[in-house]
């Protein structure tokens, strides 16, 4: 009796191309702050690196056409175990069940990336990981699409590949040691990707890229609003043939009262650690912070926002109705 592997398969691109119905391109930015924040981090930085890197000394050969201009992002916490697992599942977030503030924090959101580029990556810790979901790049299996390489096991590998480290060389990593924090590059699709993408047949090179960091800056004055532990945020620009990148614009959000970063989490840490929220004690935080916003072609600016979190039965009334929240204009609804 003969007998084979036999299964049912899930085409990923075709996956990810369904997704991608559901998310703006403007999204993207938003999503990767948004992660970022679930994962506890304090630091967001935005970087359009312009810069063509070298191709002929690359660990992974078919990322060659993959060296130019990308969307780089970074933040100061590390990817968890439980990250790699949740990314690896495309709309299969692990959020569900879990009491971890930090599990699960990759569901369908992340695939907004793809809408920049085909071979998303990402570095943290000791290791760098490339997502090829079209299996043409850096992976063959597609139960596997893709590869995770190990840079601290062998120094000589990173040495040897410099090419394909080069792009990740920014943000204080130094490939040295241990990583700590979490590096995003994607690519910026190309013309000529965009013709045999089985994703996206947008290029997202020159103006597409550009009007989304353009929409992100925008976002800046409000997005500590929607944030818990990110209080600092930067955008820059890295020119091809420039030395160092340019600042664009930057965040800072600060406790009215203190000057230290907001502690605003309160709200958020009490659901996070209960399965059942009909256990929960009723809870308020009241805060004020100031945010401040640096522009490299204007003059600061800056605003006053209350915080008001709250959580349990009939205390939304009391806290609208809290002198400080009355001060300010707020009313229940």
């Amino acid at each position: 009796m003969a007998v084979r592997d036999f299964g049912q398969k899930v085409d990923v691109c075709r996956r990810i191309k369904e997704v991608l119905k559901n998310y703006e391109e403007g999204s993207l930015l938003k999503e990767m702050v948004q992660n970022a924040d679930d994962a506890g981090a304090s630091v967001f930085d935005v970087l359009l690196d312009l810069r063509t890197h070298g191709s002929s000394e690359l660990a992974l050969p078919g990322t060659a056409a993959f060296q130019g201009p990308a969307l780089v992002t970074h933040n100061d916490a590390v990817f968890a175990d439980s990250d790699l697992e949740s990314i690896q599942q495309i709309g299969g977030s692990q959020k569900a069940g879990s009491r971890s503030t930090k599990t699960g924090r990759f569901g369908v959101g992340f695939c907004s990336c793809y809408h920049a580029t085909d071979l998303p990556s990402f570095l943290s810790r000791d290791f760098l990981v490339v997502l090829d979901p079209h299996c043409a790049h850096v992976s063959d299996n597609r139960s596997e699409p893709g590869k995770m390489l190990c840079f601290l096991e062998n120094p000589k590998t990173v040495a040897s590949s410099r090419d394909t480290f080069e792009p990740y060389r920014v943000f204080g990593c130094s490939l040295q040691h241990s990583y700590p924090g979490t590096i995003f590059r994607l690519p910026l699709r190309t013309a000529e990707q965009a013709a045999a993408s089985r994703i996206s047949a947008q290029p997202f090179v020159g103006a597409p890229a550009r009007g989304l960091l353009d929409a992100f800056l925008e976002l800046l004055p409000e997005l500590p609003l929607f944030l818990t532990h990110v209080h600092t945020v930067t955008v820059s620009v890295w020119e091809a043939g420039a030395a160092a990148p340019t600042l664009l614009r930057s965040l800072s959000t600060r406790d009215t009262k203190s000057g230290a970063p907001p502690q605003r989490s309160r709200v958020h840490e009490l659901v996070a650690a209960r399965s059942d929220l009909r256990s929960l004690t009723p809870s308020q935080s009241i805060s004020q912070i100031d945010v401040r916003v640096s522009d490299s072609a204007a003059s600061p600016s800056a605003a006053r926002w209350l915080i008001v979190q709250g959580m349990g039965a009939g205390r939304a009334l009391e806290i609208c109705l809290d002198p400080a929240c009355e001060r300010y204009g707020l009313a229940p609804i």
